[in-house]
């Protein structure tokens, strides 16, 4: 006897990312041999840096391989609140610094943190497919917003500012960051790091 898994409402009404679906087929072509350049997500396209490796080598040997507080370790922290300050002149204090495994998690969880029910969220588009249901999954309603190829890509402020309105809480950056109307700072938005 096996038993049926149903899903929920909110993850029926998802669509599986351009880019998984565009992953899946090139490994499929690979696996049969064929010669495939894959261009549907930001994996690195070379091998790891051998010091990176024996880092990870010698942090594993002291033992460092039990979980960590959630948000990153106090070290790694301070690593990247240096890099910050000397590479943007912006300076973070240790508890305003949160380690995610990568920007669609961070993103994700920062919706998940703010949005109320129906909140509207301003996404620039070209925007990452997943932004849209990562909305939708936080209970908010996206606002796609077209940032065309003589802007550059970017988010203007007149842009931004004629679509606000009170029910738009946030907005998802196409350089991966983001700055809701509460409380969340951008580390990516130059001259305005504490929006």
């Amino acid at each position: 006897m096996s038993a049926t898994l149903s899903v929920s409402s909110r993850v029926n009404a998802i669509s599986a990312s351009p880019a998984s679906i565009l992953r899946r087929r090139a490994r499929e072509l690979r696996e049969a041999g064929r010669d495939i350049i894959e261009l549907s997500s930001g994996n690195l396209d070379f091998a790891t840096p051998d010091h990176v490796i024996a880092a990870a080598d010698a942090a594993a040997r002291r033992g460092e391989t039990r979980y960590t507080d959630v948000d990153g370790t106090p070290q790694l922290k301070d690593a990247v609140r240096a890099t910050l300050q000397r590479q943007h002149d912006l300076v973070y204090a240790r508890d305003e610094i949160i380690i995610c495994s990568g920007s669609t998690q961070a993103l994700f969880n920062a919706l998940l943190a703010t949005l109320a029910p129906d909140d509207e969220v301003i996404v620039p588009a070209p925007y990452w497919a997943p932004y849209l249901d990562q909305v939708r999954l936080a209970g908010g309603t996206p606002v796609v917003v077209s940032c065309p190829q003589n802007n550059g890509y970017k988010l203007h402020p007149h842009d931004l500012r004629t679509t606000i309105t009170a029910r738009r809480a946030g907005s998802l950056s196409t350089i991966r960051s983001i700055h809701p109307a509460r409380s969340i700072r951008a580390t990516n938005w130059p001259r305005s790091p504490r929006c």
